[in-house]
């Protein structure tokens, strides 16, 4: 079964591409329907709904999270997209990973920030693999600098 969904023409209109996807399962979606949750050029994050026919915008919703995620980055608001995305298992959090190395833990609606931390003094790539360890702590993995696990109170410890 194939759902179009109109991405593409949401991404020309705004002149943008997107840079990764995160999938919130239907269980814990408000619309309890899959939601596509698509992290863009420009910055923010888009939300894809699985039927946009019953959406009143189209199926697409700009969360405008410029400035929740990686704020800290050098004093510039929201300039850097989000390269790496993932959902915690509960599906209460996300985790987002931008190209300036700024991991935030957002709830899953935007409206909280749990977490920013920076990572930038280990490295300046984005991490090969971003998951979840439980449902506090984030565990990313480099190539050549091993494993990175953030707690929920900015804690780390590297493996």
């Amino acid at each position: 079964l194939v759902t179009p969904l109109p991405t593409g023409m949401f991404a020309r209109s705004k002149v943008m591409t997107f840079q990764c996807i995160a999938i919130l399962p239907r269980q814990y979606a408000p619309s309890c329907r899959p939601e596509l949750f698509l992290s863009t050029s420009d910055g923010s994050v888009v939300i894809a709904e699985t039927n946009p026919s019953t959406s009143p915008n189209g199926g697409m919703t700009d969360v405008d999270c410029r400035s929740r995620i990686g704020a800290s980055g050098g004093g510039t608001v929201g300039a850097s997209p989000v390269v790496s995305m993932s959902f915690a298992p509960n599906g209460r959090f996300l985790a987002c990973f931008t190209s300036n190395s700024v991991l935030t833990v957002v709830s899953t609606n935007f409206e909280s920030k749990v977490l920013e931390f920076d990572a930038r003094s280990g490295s300046s790539s984005p991490p090969r693999q971003m998951g979840w360890c439980g449902e506090d702590s984030v565990v990313l993995h480099w190539k050549n600098l091993g494993v990175l696990m953030v707690g929920p109170y900015g804690d780390w410890l590297r493996f």
